[in-house]
């Protein structure tokens, strides 16, 4: 879980212009533990978000390894939390910026 946090917080990190913020959030609900990650870049394209944990995938076509990660992120993330019976979906929140929402079970 570790790995996939630190995915998480690097695309926000990464995807966020200086002075804006990133928001991480904890709660638990009937058997399952929930985390989200809100930032204030520019969001997922519309276009991307069926895409965003396809391996390799970038959004934008100008990154590349050097300037923009290898495009693994997302998708080890995605993994790791289906692993503990969870899942992890992406989505543009509704003020701005990416939203990302992850659980795991607990029982």
């Amino acid at each position: 879980m570790e790995r996939a946090m630190m995915n998480l917080l690097d695309n926000a990190l990464r995807h966020t212009p200086p002075g804006g913020l990133i928001s991480v959030c904890w709660y638990n609900e009937s058997e399952r533990t929930f985390v989200s990650v809100r930032d204030t870049g520019s969001g997922f394209d519309p276009r991307d978000l069926n895409h965003v944990f396809e391996p390799l995938y970038r959004g934008e076509s100008s990154r590349n390894r050097t300037t923009g990660g290898a495009g693994l992120g997302l998708t080890i993330a995605k993994r790791i939390f289906k692993a503990h019976g969870g899942d992890l979906v992406a989505e543009n929140h509704p003020d701005g910026g990416a939203f990302l929402v992850g659980w795991i079970s607990r029982g």
